[in-house]
This record gives C-alpha cells, sequence and structure tokens, in this order.
C-alpha cells in the first residue's frame, strides 16, 4: 500500500509547481514565516 503524502512536500510536488516556485522557502512547512506554514507539522 502506497503512503500518502500530507502538507507541503517538494518531493511530491507537480513539476509546473516546482519549476514556477524553485526557492525551497516556499515548500518549508515548518518555518512559521513560509506562506504555506502548517501547525500540524509541530
Amino acid at each position: 500500500m502506497e503512503e500518502e503524502s500530507y502538507g507541503i512536500n517538494k518531493e511530491f510536488a507537480h513539476p509546473r509547481a516546482i519549476e514556477l516556485i524553485p526557492e525551497d522557502f516556499f515548500w518549508d512547512c515548518v518555518d512559521e514565516l513560509a506562506p504555506f506554514f502548517s501547525t500540524l507539522q509541530l
């Protein structure tokens, strides 16, 4: 059974999303200042 990915994860992102937003800052789910920060990851 394949494990589901939750949250922001560059590894499972659509190739076009990675092309448009290559900076790791946007894919950081731990940084409180990142645009897609999730408290669920803490």
